[in-house]
């Protein structure tokens, strides 16, 4: 009997089980699975419920095979502490305030419950990642095929003129051809970057950045042809995705995957410098070179920029001077305080170039009039700043709910959805977490990431390898990329696939602790 179950769960069935459970996440991550009928059939998302399963099963799998059952201890240790944490998050988010009569943006306890389970499967992959030695052979093959789902389809979709727009619902209009006309076939970045049928680019943007600085390790290792292609694929999918992440993360990492290359040929003399691949990392440097100026990416900043700039200084005179005129009919008629502003903010609020949503449906302006005409006295390169005005949407109910305890236990990830996913991560996670949440559910990245670090610096002739770099690089450039574009550390398509790169960087560093 102990041979069967030996034979039927090894260690050898877990690795092959975990790097098809990842190589599924692109498939799970189709907007059509999010996609508010499909949410309300099943209840969720029920990509999220299939990863819970997914991970589940690996979890029952790896407690099966894992001998060392005294480091159980610590986990139940921290699983206590997440109870008792998430006790006291739904008892703070059952004192919110009757400042919006009644409206409380629609908190709910099952919901809370099952993001906060949505942030410990991650970090559970981290976990039993961390006692797998995954070789670069199983490695290839996993980024060959999320490559291949992610970027292929990217790039078939837009030149088929099929995808989903990056920055909208709609299909796109024009492909990459279109970049290199002298009209840009009269198209704008909105309708040129594609994000083929995923759900979210800024989640896909951060993947990306993940597997390219794998992906580089990789060819290094085995300059192949059909790891060359891989390059080119991802140089591709990054561009055409249109974000400022994918773009700009690509060509960074692609620079110092050059610098690292050389490093280890010329410095460390741990690899024999290869002509053929100084010669390839050149044309992707080129290519890149040559991109980037015709790129959705480097279009939306300069419409950004222009939509200011061509705003025109009397058009600002004339709001100034209709603030004015409002205030001062609110000084001579003070009882009807509140319908001058409700009726001031419904007849301007496009001409300060407001977003709809955000006053209409995040946090509407009947609530608060006084927040939002505050808003409105501010210059037009901060009221049209989306990131800086989800922010103070969420600090304003912050504000008004007068919890001292919000700051330790936050005000709920649903009640933050209900209003406007902030798009920066870590400043989000404070808002929806609290501190105490951020310690328990996000620090670990961070934490891991300078204990890595340190390990590296104080050992660097065992720790300072090929891979490590690469590994640790991927890791930090997926964080910063989760801080400026936000909506990462909440999706797992980044996530899972993150917190097994971890584990496996962990493995690298402490494999003789870790192995089962």
């Amino acid at each position: 009997m102990a041979k069967l179950k030996e034979t039927i769960i090894n260690k050898q069935i877990i690795e092959k089980t975990l790097i098809i459970f990842l190589m599924l996440q692109p498939l799970l991550d189709f907007a059509f699975l999010f996609k508010e009928k499909v949410v309300n059939l099943f209840g969720f998302s029920p990509s999220t419920i299939i990863r819970i399963l997914g991970l589940g099963i690996i979890c029952l799998l790896f407690i099966l095979v894992n001998k060392n059952k005294k480091e159980y201890k610590y986990l139940i240790i921290y699983g206590i502490l997440v109870i008792i944490y998430a006790v006291f998050h739904h008892l703070n988010a059952l004192k919110f305030t009757d400042y919006y009569n009644g409206y409380d943006f629609g908190y709910n306890l099952i919901g809370e419950l099952f993001y906060i389970i949505r942030m410990l499967l991650p970090l559970s992959l981290i976990y039993i990642s961390a006692h797998y030695n995954i070789d670069d052979k199983k490695i290839a093959k996993l980024l060959t095929v999320l490559i291949i789902l992610i970027c292929g389809s990217i790039l078939i979709t837009n030149l088929t003129l099929t995808s989903i727009g990056s920055y909208s619902k709609q299909t796109i209009k024009g492909s990459i051809i279109c970049w290199f006309k002298t009209d840009r076939c009269n198209l704008s970045y909105f309708e040129l970057a594609s994000k083929a049928f995923f759900n979210d680019p800024n989640r896909l943007a951060s993947l990306l950045t993940l597997i390219t600085s794998i992906t580089y390790y990789i060819l290094i290792k085995n300059p192949s042809i059909k790891n060359k292609i891989l390059i080119i694929l991802l140089l591709l999918g990054t561009f055409i995705l249109g974000t400022k992440v994918s773009t700009y993360g690509f060509t960074i990492l692609s620079l110092f995957s050059f610098i690292i290359y050389l490093f280890f040929c010329f410095v460390k003399k741990e690899l024999k410098f290869s002509k053929n691949l100084c010669i390839f990392f050149v044309i992707v440097l080129l290519l890149e070179a040559f991109l980037i100026p015709v790129s959705p990416a480097l279009n939306r900043t300069e419409t950004e920029k222009n939509n200011i700039a061509n705003f025109e200084k009397e058009e600002e005179k004339l709001l100034k001077k209709h603030m004015k005129q409002l205030e001062e009919e609110i000084k001579a008629n003070p009882k009807d305080k509140y319908s001058l502003q409700i009726a001031y903010i419904k007849k301007y609020y496009e001409d300060y170039h407001m977003n709809p949503q955000f006053i209409i449906d995040s946090y509407p302006y009947e609530y608060d009039p006084d927040f939002w005409l505050a808003i409105m006295k501010k210059p037009l390169a901060k009221r049209t700043d989306f990131r800086y005005i989800e922010e103070l949407m969420l600090k304003r109910v912050k504000e008004k709910n007068n919890n001292k305890m919000d700051n330790y236990f936050g005000i709920t990830f649903v009640r933050m959805g209900n209003i406007f996913d902030l798009e920066r991560d870590f400043i989000s996670h404070y808002y929806t977490l609290g501190i105490l949440g951020l310690i328990l559910l996000v620090s670990p990245y961070i934490i891991l990431t300078l204990i890595f670090i340190i390990s590296i610096l104080k050992n660097i002739k065992t720790n300072l390898t090929l891979k490590n770099t690469f590994y640790l690089m991927g890791m930090g450039i997926a964080l910063c990329a989760a801080f400026y574009s936000g909506n990462v550390l909440d999706g797992l398509i980044v996530t899972l696939i993150l917190g097994f790169f971890i584990g496996q960087l962990m493995n690298s560093l402490y494999a003789k602790e870790k192995e089962v």
